[in-house]
């Protein structure tokens, strides 16, 4: 057995996991994503465990893994859960070619993670998200002008 944590995997919560530990332990909070995580049979140390809640429903959480396989396992769990939830949401006051657009967190979510969950969709499920999260004028005339590109 390993002693050391040598894998890290890091990731932003998506919103049906959310959903899910907030309607099993009616919050984001540390003890109840690892109490959830246990229930679905991991386990980490509280050491090793890191959440950052970054803006309005953005939570991102880094865990250490002892093996490959632990991490790759985990990976696979979490790629169940795709739909992440919209920049114009999680920070409404950071838009592309703003300030912190690309620094720390925002460009990290936004580019990173976010408009690669964005390609992955096709027309019809684009235009359901962005009535689903009431996308701003701003924002879909910035996606249909990334769209084209």
């Amino acid at each position: 057995m390993r002693l050391f944590y040598k894998y890290i995997y890091r990731f932003y919560l998506p919103v049906k996991l959310m959903e899910d530990i907030t309607t099993i332990h009616n919050e984001i909070a540390k003890e109840g994503i690892l109490s959830y995580f246990s229930s679905k049979g991991f386990s980490f140390s509280k050491r090793k465990f890191k959440i950052q809640e970054i803006g309005t429903s953005l939570i991102y959480v880094e865990l250490a893994f002892k093996t490959e396989r632990e991490l790759e396992r985990f990976r696979q769990f979490v790629s169940n859960y795709k739909e992440l939830i919209p920049p114009w949401v999680v920070l409404p006051h950071s838009f592309q070619g703003a300030p912190r657009w690309n620094q720390g967190y925002e460009e990290d979510y936004c580019v990173g993670h976010w408009i690669p969950f964005w390609k992955s969709l096709n027309q019809h499920q684009k235009e359901v998200y962005q009535t689903k999260y009431d996308c701003p004028k701003v924002w879909q005339e910035w996606l249909l002008l990334r769209d084209k590109t």
